[in-house]
């Protein structure tokens, strides 16, 4: 028989950096309020020695990938205390761009990504990132970041435009589809409009941070909200999807 645990929510956060205690209080604060089970956190600012300032007792597991030289980019995701989660195997790369974790969860296996694009050259980055993720991944994927491009600039901006060429964002989106990863919250809002981020040089609202999961594991997302947070950079919305778990028995 079948039956299905309290369901998990997951987050996606550009931080805009974290070295000031109050911030770390507020994103800790803000994630024991939303009761948040996973958080997928960029641009975290931290070097290694201080990652440890981001745990407290209700988020004790953490993982961690920041630059090796300076206090720039960094990723991390969070787990709740109340998530039960078994680790088997975490890959970073040395420039703080992305962190990839897997393990199991009421014996289901799952793969949780972070990702933080540059500003420049996003594309490039994205495909050769995702390219790694695909031979990492084993179970359900699922990937937060902030991609620094709209993925469909007519949706997704509130100019209709990008200044990132339609070719190379194509070329993006047929890599996503190969990997068979959906935006969670395009899938139960294909027709609505929400953004993320105003760029001052640009002008311009945008959704530029996303939350994707495989298509196989849609038949377990329950919702996906924007949010007001307004502590951080991307300081307008926050992603929030809740997922269930089917656990056999």
């Amino acid at each position: 028989m079948a039956h299905a645990p309290a369901p998990f929510h997951i987050i996606t956060q550009n931080c805009r950096g974290l070295n000031a205690p109050e911030k770390r209080s507020h994103l800790l604060q803000d994630l024991k309020r939303r009761r948040v089970s996973i958080a997928l956190l960029q641009e975290m600012h931290l070097r290694e020695a201080d990652t440890h300032r981001i745990q407290n007792k209700h988020y004790t597991t953490t993982y961690h990938s920041s630059h090796q030289t300076t206090r720039k980019a960094g990723v991390s995701i969070l787990l709740s205390t109340n998530l039960q989660f078994t680790h088997s195997e975490t890959l970073k790369d040395t420039d703080g761009r992305y962190i990839f974790v897997k393990g199991t969860i009421a014996q289901r296996t799952y793969t949780f990504a972070s990702v933080y694009a540059p500003n420049t050259n996003q594309v490039k980055f994205l495909r050769r990132t995702l390219l790694k993720l695909a031979t990492f991944t084993e179970g359900i994927l699922i990937l937060g970041g902030d991609l620094n491009l709209p993925l469909d600039p007519i949706a997704d901006t509130s100019t209709g435009h990008s200044t990132i060429a339609q070719t190379a964002i194509r070329r993006l989106r047929r890599t996503l589809h190969d990997l068979r990863l959906v935006d969670t919250w395009r899938a139960l809002h294909p027709d609505s409009r929400n953004y993320i981020h105003y760029s001052t040089l640009h002008k311009r609202y945008s959704r530029i941070d996303y939350i994707f999961i495989q298509q196989e594991g849609l038949t377990h997302l329950q919702k996906a909200d924007i949010k007001p947070t307004p502590w951080a950079d991307h300081n307008r919305n926050l992603y929030t999807p809740r997922l269930s778990h089917l656990q056999a028995h």
